[in-house]
């Protein structure tokens, strides 16, 4: 692999990219370094770099374009590798979970999961790709669900019966799923983890969005825990965002939309 990726990393478009980045793929005599955080670290600068200049993600978008069949090879070396020391590891494989494409454009979308699944399909382990609700109901829905071997629809997640009582399964599961990325005793109290579970109604990005505002309260404030204050404080966030969507737009006293 490490042939290979070297003869790669000193092409034109490679360099061309590297000195956008400031990172090069390969150093010299670099050979130890070669593998997984030197990928890391190169597409990581890479992004950054199309995210802050559209010169830059153009000069990307053009160089790399080219060479992407080169790319996904090197991308399936690069997963053997990683599978035969999560084997010596012993563990069970690899999943990649490509998270927040389901925000990509609807151009951009069709443009991936329709005219380039391919692409994605040549990925040689097991990966999920979130996407647009919008494409279940695009007309080549159809022919995006034949691209991939399975498709699955998320629904929020279940925290009150249709009676309207609490639902312990679907409230334990939102709970470790926080409590695994923020301890419970960083909550005061620590059961209030389950009144931002139950005011989300089930929707993970409200939860979190919530969570997270809270802790930016907290750490506004200089407290050390999160308190009912940004608990409430979260809640009004919220509940002016979504109000922002629906509310009426007015100009000189006339509704515009």
């Amino acid at each position: 692999m490490l042939a290979s990726i070297r003869e790669w990393s000193y092409s034109t478009e490679i360099k061309e990219i590297s000195k956008r980045t400031g990172e090069a793929l390969l150093e010299t005599g670099g050979e130890a370094g070669v593998g997984i955080r030197s990928f890391a670290r190169f597409f990581g600068k890479m992004r950054l770099a199309g995210k802050a200049s559209s010169s830059t993600r153009q000069t990307i978008i053009t160089n790399i374009e080219p060479l992407v069949s080169d790319f996904i090879s090197h991308c399936n070396d690069l997963i053997r590798e990683i599978r035969q020391n999560l084997e010596q590891c012993g563990k069970k494989g690899l999943l990649i979970i490509m998270e927040d494409l389901d925000n990509l454009s609807v151009e951009k979308a069709e443009e991936l999961f329709i005219n380039h699944s391919h692409i994605l399909n040549s990925l040689q382990t097991n990966v999920i790709f979130t996407i647009p609700i919008s494409l279940s109901y695009h007309p080549d829905a159809g022919n995006i669900k034949a691209n991939f071997s399975e498709n699955f629809e998320l629904p929020m997640v279940k925290v009150h019966d249709k009676e309207g009582s609490l639902y312990p399964d679907g409230r334990d599961t939102l709970y470790r799923l926080i409590t695994r990325r923020i301890p419970a005793e960083c909550f005061d109290p620590p059961d209030l983890v389950y009144r931002f579970i139950d005011i989300s109604g089930g929707c993970l990005r409200d939860l979190f969005s919530m969570i997270r505002d809270a802790v930016m309260s907290a750490v506004d404030n200089e407290r050390t825990m999160v308190t009912e204050t940004d608990y409430r404080a979260s809640i009004s966030k919220i509940r002016c965002d979504y109000e922002n969507t629906i509310a009426e737009k007015r100009v000189d006293n006339r509704v515009i939309v």
